[in-house]
């Protein structure tokens, strides 16, 4: 085999046709084409970009459009991976605490909030017994308060709520019940002549 010809295998069934040259090349079977030959024929490089044919070396093995593969060795740094992974297991562990405390927490203020509430609706329940202390904001006693609306009458309102120099008097009319257009006529005249 010169070294400027070309080898090639089939791909396809039954056989692929390299026209220009007039070289049949069946499924399987190893062909080697003439260096000079190879070298005009478009038909044999289309077959071969088209995966039609398949090209091999003069060793045997085989070669493909582009370069050879590389084998990849990965190398991964395992003790970057193990001080990662000790450092989240930490922060998990942390964050783990944080929030059982934060529950803890927001358990013993809600106790405190609903014992609160209960005081001050037995308060309001026993109907004019005093609340003692309110609470605000939900983290401690705030100032006593005296009750408010203890029953008795406020301050404001005089004992005697109807004054004593003011006349009152109220005139009353008497009028017969007419019927009629003219009767509504009439009563609306009277009650102009007043004004």
């Amino acid at each position: 085999m010169n070294s400027g010809d070309v080898k090639v295998m089939g791909l396809v069934v039954p056989a692929h046709l390299i026209e220009d040259i007039r070289v049949s090349v069946g499924r399987g079977v190893t062909v080697t084409i003439p260096a000079d030959q190879a070298a005009r024929s478009k038909d044999l490089w289309r077959g071969i970009s088209q995966k039609c044919l398949f090209q091999l070396t003069s060793t045997g093995h085989h070669t493909a459009s582009g370069p050879a593969p590389t084998i990849v060795t990965n190398t991964v740094d395992t003790s970057g991976l193990q001080n990662r992974l000790q450092a989240l297991e930490e922060r998990n562990a942390t964050l783990e605490e944080e929030s059982r405390l934060l529950r803890q927490t927001m358990t013993e203020t809600a106790g405190q909030q609903q014992q609160t509430l209960d005081t001050i609706l037995a308060a309001v329940q026993a109907g004019g017994g005093s609340v003692q202390h309110i609470y605000h904001g939900g983290s401690g006693p705030g100032v006593p308060r005296e009750e408010l609306a203890d029953g008795s009458a406020p301050q404001f309102i005089p004992d005697e709520i109807k004054p004593t120099d003011a006349e009152t008097r109220i005139d009353t009319v008497s009028e017969e019940s007419e019927s009629g257009v003219s009767s509504v006529a009439e009563r609306l005249r009277k009650l102009r002549q007043k004004q």
